[in-house]
Formats: C-alpha cells, structure tokens, sequence
C-alpha cells in the first residue's frame, strides 16, 4: 500500500489524489513505509479501541439495569463492580485516542 499525506492539513489517502478533499491543497507527500506500517498498527489500535468503547458503554447499561433490579445484595455488587471497571476502561480508552489524535497516530 502507497500513503499519500496532505502537506497543508495531514489528511492521508490511500490512493494518490490530485486535491485534498480536506482543505482543497494540491501539494502531497508520498509517505516512507516505516511511516505506511505505523499508520496501518494505528488505524487497527484505533478501530480496536472504537468497538470496544461501543461495547463497554453497553455493559455499563446491562449493569445498571443490573443494579436497578435489586435482587440481592451480592448481584448488586457483582453489577456496580462491572460498571465501574467498564466505565474506568471506557475513559481510559477515550485517554489514549486523545493521546493518538494529539500524536497524529489517528489517520
């Protein structure tokens, strides 16, 4: 795979293009194959970190439902120990997609 990478905004294509569908710039750098292979490990960590994001916020909600219910005390517990590993995991990967985007690992 060939990356090319916006010289004005950062956008990076797949293909070669002839105008930034960002920022409108015709100006384009081919990207080196190191640079290729860390872009495809983040696109893959991000994509990761996306669906797993998707699926904590659902347990979070079967775990309140599991709270709300009430059935006894150690079912209650079991449900506030999910929702709060779930909710520390959701912030911490919010964390590190922040840290990506501010390390342009995001493209």
């Amino acid at each position: 795979m060939v990356l090319f990478k916006c010289n004005t905004c950062g956008y990076v294509s797949d293909t070669k293009i002839d105008v930034c569908p960002k920022c409108g710039s015709t100006s384009f750098t081919k990207l080196s194959s190191e640079a290729e292979k860390l872009i495809k490990k983040a696109r893959k960590t991000n994509y990761l970190h996306m669906k797993i994001s998707g699926k904590l916020v659902k347990l979070m909600k079967y775990a309140q439902t599991g709270v709300k219910e009430n059935l006894d005390p150690a079912c209650v517990k079991i449900f506030k120990r999910l929702e709060k590993d779930a909710y520390e995991n959701y912030q911490m990967i919010q964390a590190e997609i922040a840290a990506h985007t501010e390390k342009k690992k995001w493209n």
